[in-house]
């Protein structure tokens, strides 16, 4: 059990009125390996009403057999002005065992879902995600340990218009060597609305539109044994060729771009800068989807709650920015390394959290 309280003074200039913050979170273990958990948080005075705002939360984390688990939590919020559409639920199913997997994931975050005690990236939309695995080791071949086989789908709907948000598809190839060596395929499409024009920096802007794009990566990983470990990669895209090499903290990446879309040809050499990693149910809107060098996000601490801030203000998501989605998503880390995104190899954490 944690309790959290917090009274911030007035400050006229700033025309902010004294303020309390109140957490509270039970949970308790279940046999093993499961457990469940309540939330409540509350904020004296809203920000967007008059009166109060109140967080309440359930959550279960369940562990059966050796390799099935379900995860879900259902949260709802209290706004004065506010009666509907105020409820945040997700529900997870994996089963991982060695020679092959499934996950089935659903998250619904309503329109009016306001928690003011923490904070919520992107509300209104519903998203459906499925992966499948078949990792086969071949007794017949003494040189590979594995062969790995992967399919990922995700599929975001916008509440409001009840349009399609955005949609990934990949598909993933791997061999892993006994000497540890790593070779890998990956093709993937996506889609994205982007609703509302996304300001970079600089006056550089990303106009509204539908975004979609292709890539096919082929990484090879050398063995930590290897003086020069490290991982290869060359990824070709529909308008843009990347080759990159990573050895610990230092990285090379060489791109080209063939063309750009014609609706964007105003837009100065900035843009290349970002190069959104796609997820849109937990990411801001779309950046130009040109090819960079993507920086590691600081390494989060481990822990079980699910809840959008609350008292875990200072967690951060290794890939999705501050957006705490499921329970259970903080991962045990190698010390000094950040977590992969996309096969692509991270500098460590030191180094993440000052280019972040």
């Amino acid at each position: 059990m944690g309790a959290l309280s917090i009274r911030t003074r007035d400050e006229p200039k700033a025309d902010v009125e004294p303020t309390n913050f109140t957490v509270l979170r039970v949970r308790q273990d279940l046999l093993r390996r499961s457990s469940v958990g309540v939330l409540f948080a509350s904020r004296s005075a809203s920000t967007v009403a008059q009166g109060a705002n109140h967080t309440f939360g359930v959550d279960g984390i369940f562990s059966f057999f050796q390799d099935l688990y379900l995860s879900t939590y259902y949260a709802e919020t209290r706004t004065s002005g506010r009666s509907a559409d105020q409820q945040r639920y997700l529900g997870r199913v994996t089963y991982t065992p060695d020679l092959w997997g499934v996950a089935l994931e659903h998250l619904n975050v309503g329109l009016d879902f306001n928690p003011e005690v923490g904070f919520v990236r992107r509300r209104g939309f519903r998203e459906t995600t499925a992966s499948a695995r078949f990792s086969p080791r071949p007794e017949s071949i003494e040189a590979i340990r594995r062969f790995s086989f992967e399919g990922n789908f995700s599929h975001l709907q916008l509440l409001e218009r009840h349009v399609l948000g955005g949609r990934t598809m990949d598909a993933r190839f791997q061999v892993e060597l006994e000497s540890s060596d790593v070779f890998g395929l990956t093709f993937t499409d996506e889609y994205e609305l982007l609703e509302e024009n996304f300001h970079i920096s600089g006056g550089v802007t990303v106009p509204t539109g539908e975004y979609s794009y292709r890539d096919v990566e082929a990484l090879l990983n050398f063995g930590l044994q290897r003086p020069f470990a490290g991982n290869l990669s060359v990824r070709r895209g529909s308008d843009r060729t990347t080759v990159g090499f990573s050895h610990g903290c230092s990285r090379s990446v060489l791109g080209a771009r063939e063309s750009w879309p014609d609706h964007q040809d105003e837009l100065p050499l900035q843009a290349l800068a970002f190069r959104k990693r796609p997820r849109a149910a937990s990411s801001p809107p779309a950046a130009w989807p040109g090819p960079a060098v993507d920086l590691c996000r600081p390494v989060p601490i481990r822990q079980r709650d699910p809840w959008p801030g609350a008292a875990r203000i200072a967690r951060r998501r290794p890939s999705r920015g501050a957006d705490f989605r499921e329970p259970g998503a903080g991962q045990a880390r190698t010390p000094g390394s950040c977590p992969p995104r996309g096969g692509e190899p991270q500098p460590p954490s030191s180094a993440c959290a000052a280019s972040s």
